[in-house]
């Protein structure tokens, strides 16, 4: 398994490691062997004018050659990732990059709403790529085993390069043959210029866009969105149909306040994959609507019942459903009754029903733990409480209304980490304490209840609209 489609993490806890007495090139050196500083005029905006200040504005150029020293990094954070197509709210998160080799090891555990715990070491370096069960397994006589991941090469190397300091190294790369490492981009080409090689700027508004190919993997270009102080906004790398977006926020320099070294980094990070919403908005904006962000990531549907199952079955059981789910527990062989929330604790009582579909939170605001047995683990699917916006509305917003909204997106969505995380547990606790039973199924049960659960959900999609559903399935499905 590997890190799923959407990442967002806070409070980061940074340590960097400068590339001090790096060789240089003797063609850049100066008198003494030091290269000059390059000073890019006021208000500049060529291709290296932009480059620099992007390094400078990052902290990562030092010394008086003003050179990128910045080697390798290390950090940690907490936020949310996705496993199996399932929020997972992380309990560790720790990132080793060394960009001198093209490798990084990442570390993360994470628990899922329901109290599931998961965790991975995933690496890449070059050309290749492997989950660990420990860090550094079977290098030399290290213990702990190795599984080889070569379909991630590519997707681990675009997280290197299109980081917050891992992509001003990649635009800069992007303007040679040869991959420079610790080099000052005031020294590599002359002013003026727009594109030098496959690197090239262009200004939206006062933001400098760049553009550049990402290291090692073929075919992939990003293009980063630069803020008024040439801090990495925005990466978006594609790749054929594939499309990667990162957000950046809240730069500081995370190191102990003993050992600041003005190397800044995003506090606030969101990794979304593959432009299904891009994709969704091209149908919704012809029927007058703009989705703009999703909430409520992060927390599952369940069953609850009163009569208790030790499988995936349903049969002769008469559950309460909404439309969302009606083919899911049709299939697993229930008989369907859909009413009003408002009726549901009557029909508990009278034994209209015997269990219904909701959400991990909302069964105390309603009164229904009163008459509520079970809950069925594993849970499926997740509530949706997408923010949508007229078309019309959307469209009529300035540039600059709308780079605000834009922002936004990465703080709403964050709030995600903070209902999995706490809410969902709290839920948890107190339905145990109403007396509520879990019924867990076995893994393979379980297995089989949520690969019903996403086909049942699918065919719906089909049903409804087959234009759109093959490929909104390819665009979320979970990569492997």
């Amino acid at each position: 398994m590997d890190l799923r489609r959407r990442m967002s993490w806070t409070t980061v806890a940074l340590a960097v490691v400068l590339a001090i007495g790096m060789p240089m090139a003797a063609a850049a050196q100066g008198p003494r062997g030091v290269p000059e500083p390059y000073t890019p005029a006021p208000n500049a905006k060529d291709l290296k004018a932009v480059l620099f200040n992007w390094m400078w504005g990052m902290g990562m150029l030092k010394g008086h050659d003003e050179r990128d020293m910045v080697a390798s990094l290390e950090y940690q954070g907490k936020g949310t990732i996705q496993v199996d197509g399932q929020p997972c709210t992380l309990t560790k998160y720790r990132a080793s990059t060394n960009y001198q080799t093209f490798s990084q090891r990442i570390q993360y555990a994470c628990t899922r709403a329901n109290g599931q715990t998961y965790s991975n070491i995933e690496v890449v370096s070059g050309l290749y790529a492997w989950n660990e069960d420990t860090p550094g397994a079977e290098i030399g006589p290290a213990k702990g085993k190795t599984t080889p991941m070569p379909a991630t090469v590519q997707e681990r190397l675009i997280r290197i390069w299109a980081s917050p300091q891992g992509a001003p190294k990649a635009a800069v790369a992007g303007t040679t043959d040869t991959f420079w490492l610790g080099a000052n981009p005031g020294t590599l080409f002359a002013d003026g210029a727009a594109k030098v090689g496959q690197t090239s700027v262009a200004w939206e508004g006062n933001k400098p866009v760049v553009t550049f190919p990402i290291p090692g993997v073929p075919g992939a270009t990003a293009t980063a969105t630069l803020d008024a102080k040439y801090m990495t906004e925005r990466v978006v790398v594609t790749q054929g149909t594939t499309t990667t977006e990162f957000t950046y926020a809240d730069h500081r320099d995370w190191n102990n306040p003993l050992n600041k070294i003005t190397v800044y980094y995003a506090g606030k990070i969101t990794e979304r994959r593959n432009g299904a919403v891009d994709y969704l908005n091209k149908s919704m904006l012809e029927r007058g609507l703009y989705y703009y962000a999703r909430t409520g990531d992060g927390v599952p549907y369940h069953i609850y019942l009163n009569k208790k199952i030790d499988k995936a079955d349903l049969t002769g059981l008469k559950i309460r459903i909404a439309p969302i789910y009606r083919e899911f527990f049709t299939k697993l062989g229930a008989t369907v009754v859909q009413i009003p929330p408002g009726e549901v604790y009557t029909a508990l009582d009278r034994g209209v029903v015997d269990g219904y579909g909701w959400p991990l939170l909302g069964i105390f605001d309603l009164g229904w733990h009163e008459k509520t047995k079970y809950r069925v683990e594993p849970g499926f699917y997740n509530i949706e409480l997408g923010v949508v916006f007229g078309a019309k509305a959307w469209n009529a917003l300035t540039p600059a209304q709308r780079a605000f909204f834009d922002k936004q997106v990465a703080w709403l969505e964050g709030l995600n980490a903070d209902m999995a995380s706490k809410d969902a547990p709290a839920d948890i606790k107190r339905q145990q304490e109403a007396g509520i039973q879990v019924i867990k199924l076995s893994d393979d049960e379980a297995k089989r209840f949520q690969q019903l659960s996403l086909d049942a959900g699918w065919a719906g999609i089909v049903a409804t609209a087959p234009t759109h559903a093959a490929k909104l399935r390819e665009l979320m499905a979970p990569v492997k």
